[in-house]
């Protein structure tokens, strides 16, 4: 069985207490069954919203999005982050 990290993760602090509330997530939207990828022009919903996890981003780690949110939001300095083919260790 296998579940995204942004579901697993809030599963497992959930299970930390007995008294449950609602998932606190952000979803982007929907495109049949699949999510949509947050873009710049979200920005201003996730940092307005109270919730806590949001899905879902573009896999890419030095997506604007991804780097925007972690600079501005987490206050964190993005690093770029290479790609996995091009790391020497395979």
């Amino acid at each position: 069985m296998q579940i995204a990290d942004e579901f697993l993760i809030p599963t497992l602090l959930m299970r930390l207490d007995l008294s449950r509330g609602a998932m606190n997530h952000l979803i982007s939207g929907y495109d049949g069954a699949h999510t949509i990828e947050f873009t710049e022009a979200d920005f201003e919903v996730l940092q307005t919203s109270p919730k806590y996890f949001a899905r879902k981003f573009p896999d890419d780690p030095n997506a604007p999005i991804r780097t925007r949110v972690l600079r501005e939001l987490v206050g964190q300095q993005s690093r770029q982050i290479k790609a996995a083919s091009d790391c020497p260790i395979k």
